[in-house]
């Protein structure tokens, strides 16, 4: 694995990336040490570059982003030569900090023959982690380690650095920590806490940490595989009031999918075309003059019965009594959801079922 840890000044990305490595044998690589070293390999460089370690932090950041508003090409270079390294030791997982992300520099882009090619997602894989911290938290730690600044000065560094250095929107964050507290231990004692995932069963949750070492971060697992198309699936959704999608799956294979909103023909809920769902009635109230089939409806309608017979529905929100009776009809014998619809009656129809029809609570980070 690779991870890149961003952040703002003093918001904890080296503390994330010591836990890491203390705790899982990852390997640092300090992107800012890194460019030092390429500094000092280059000629034509000033002295104050190559001795950017030498002044106080304040200094050397100020000295970094306006060489790197010129040169810019040196640090997309060292990106690339970095995580070409990391890649060819496959069997060592590595995280870079700070992982710098500035659309014009961040090695996603990279024009060859005239043409943009975004290669670090496609062949690097880089897992993006985020690190944020209250101002007055950063403040304090940046004076502990760099000595007397104003809160004005320091908000003003701050900013050329944020803004400068990270800028780029295009990476996806999997998952964003915050530092809030007073010292390492506490930030480590945050990192191990335990959180509350929900389970199979809609009464019970088992408690674990945040998995770091999970493959599905790198290469998803089938279900979260199909339970992310699902929703994407949902984007499609013209309704006003929730955005659903689902995917039924056999073998392994795709056979439809489907999203809730207006029948074909009729105007999209989103623009008008359903007067219930446009009024914002209540959840579960009035379900009888709703105008839009939902996600699982169209899928089902769309595969038929044949196809759908022991085959597998993955669907962003858990479905509905409605929708629960069409998948049993059509011979589905498993229902993997992402996030739960408050419906009683829906979840006792589901019980009625158990040992037939497998249902599963899966949450994951889309």
């Amino acid at each position: 694995m690779i991870f890149g840890i961003s952040g703002n000044l003093c918001a904890g990305k080296r503390a994330l990336a010591i836990y890491l490595e203390r705790e899982l044998g990852f390997k640092i690589v300090n992107l800012y040490q890194e460019l030092a070293g390429l500094l000092s390999q280059e000629g034509g460089h000033s002295d104050a570059l190559k001795n950017l370690f030498k002044s106080k932090f304040s200094k050397f950041m100020s000295i970094l982003t306006s060489w790197l508003a010129e040169n810019k090409q040196h640090l997309l270079k060292l990106l690339q030569e970095i995580l070409e390294r990391m890649k060819g030791d496959w069997k060592q997982n590595y995280v870079l900090y700070p992982f710098i992300m500035d659309k014009d520099i961040d090695p996603l882009q990279q024009v060859q023959n005239g043409v943009k090619c975004y290669f670090q997602r496609d062949k690097y894989n880089v897992i993006v982690f985020d690190v944020e911290a209250p101002f007055t938290h950063r403040f304090k730690r940046f004076v502990e380690k760099n000595g007397d600044i104003s809160m004005e000065d320091f908000a003003a560094l701050d900013d050329e650095v944020s803004f400068t250095l990270k800028t780029d929107n295009t990476l996806k964050v999997v998952k964003r920590f915050i530092n809030n507290g007073e010292s390492l231990d506490s930030f480590f004692s945050q990192l191990s806490r335990k959180i509350q995932t929900p389970q199979q069963d809609f009464n019970i949750k088992l408690s674990i940490e945040f998995n770091f070492l999970n493959n599905d971060l790198v290469r998803p697992k089938w279900d979260t595989y199909f339970l992310r198309m699902a929703e994407i699936v949902a984007s499609r959704s013209n309704c006003m009031k929730r955005l659903v999608g689902c995917v039924i799956v056999n073998d392994l294979r795709i056979v439809s999918t489907g999203y809730n909103g207006t029948p074909f023909g009729m105007e999209n809920c989103s623009d008008g075309g359903c007067h219930r769902c446009n009024s914002m009635t209540p959840s579960g109230v009035g379900l009888e003059e709703c105008l839009c089939i939902h996600a699982e409806q169209n899928a089902v309608i769309e595969a038929g019965r044949s196809k759908c017979i022991g085959g597998t529905i993955y669907v962003n929100l858990s479905p509905c009594l409605t929708c629960s009776k069409s998948i049993i009809q059509a011979g589905i014998k498993r229902i993997v959801f992402n996030r739960k619809y408050i419906q009683p009656i829906a979840e006792q129809f589901w019980k009625k079922y158990e040992g037939q029809v497998e249902v599963v609570h899966l949450s994951i980070q889309i």
